[in-house]
């Protein structure tokens, strides 16, 4: 099994040189998948202690992974960027302008 999940993980991490896509969401999907993991397979544990140990530490650090994901995206607004920040959203509404036909940009600055 661990030469399946050192594959996956290789193929993972040579994707997330392509470009336009992030390597944050690849390190994020990894991250959240061992916490779900510690959560969804401590069922199979037999001794309660370690039962009660893993699945805790599955449900607290799952949940906290989620709590500070959505505090980082939504406690951020356009209103708290410096200038270099807001330029930088500019500069990829304009990319984005040049790549793709028929893109209106939303972006709000």
């Amino acid at each position: 099994q661990i030469k399946g999940i050192l594959c996956h993980l290789s193929l993972i991490t040579l994707c997330s040189f392509v470009p336009l896509v992030d390597w944050s969401s690849h390190l994020g999907g990894f991250i959240s998948g061992i916490f779900l993991g510690l959560l969804l397979f401590s069922f199979s544990i037999k001794r309660k202690l370690w039962l009660g140990l893993y699945g805790f530490s599955g449900f607290f650090f799952s949940l906290m992974y989620v709590f500070i994901t959505l505090q980082y995206l939504y406690g951020r607004s356009m209103d708290r960027l410096d200038d270099e920040e807001r330029d930088s959203l500019t500069d990829l509404c304009a990319f984005y302008k040049e790549s793709l036909e028929n893109y209106d940009c939303q972006c709000s600055a």
